[in-house]
């Protein structure tokens, strides 16, 4: 069999609808109401809802289930640190003192960026900024 005999028969086993031009509309029908571009009005008349394969519908719930295990994990799942802080001491945060430097003083065993996060977890502060008088639980170091 050639290929023109199959390309044949794909063609007449699903025809493909011809569209009028709007230069020269080929039936009254296309031509719509007066004002209207020519052919608009047989585009509107098809379903023009989208329409989906079962994989698409699969790929689509899938995302979806996707997105909300996302959402679900990283908003519920309590962040822990891995090791359960104590309170050693308790300090005054000086003028000009930020909690970086609050970290490298109190905590010098530890790296700066380590330090700064375990005053976070234990005083429970959202951001790095301190304010001067502000009291910051220091970590036991181990």
């Amino acid at each position: 069999m050639s290929a023109l005999v199959a390309w044949g028969t794909i063609e007449a086993a699903r025809p493909m609808p011809r569209l009028a031009h709007p230069s020269s509309p080929s039936s009254p029908s296309s031509l719509g109401s007066p004002g209207s571009v020519a052919g608009v009005g047989r585009l509107a008349d098809r379903d023009s809802s989208l329409r989906l394969t079962a994989r698409g519908r699969l790929v689509r719930t899938l995302v979806v289930f996707g997105v909300l295990a996302f959402i679900a994990l990283t908003r519920w799942v309590p962040v822990s640190s891995e090791v359960p802080l104590e309170v050693h001491h308790v300090t005054v945060v000086r003028p000009g003192q930020t909690l970086s430097e609050v970290a490298h003083e109190h905590l010098p065993s530890l790296p700066v960026r380590e330090g700064v996060t375990r005053l976070q977890l234990l005083n429970r502060l959202t951001a790095p900024e301190v304010t001067v008088g502000q009291s910051l639980a220091i970590p036991v170091v181990r």
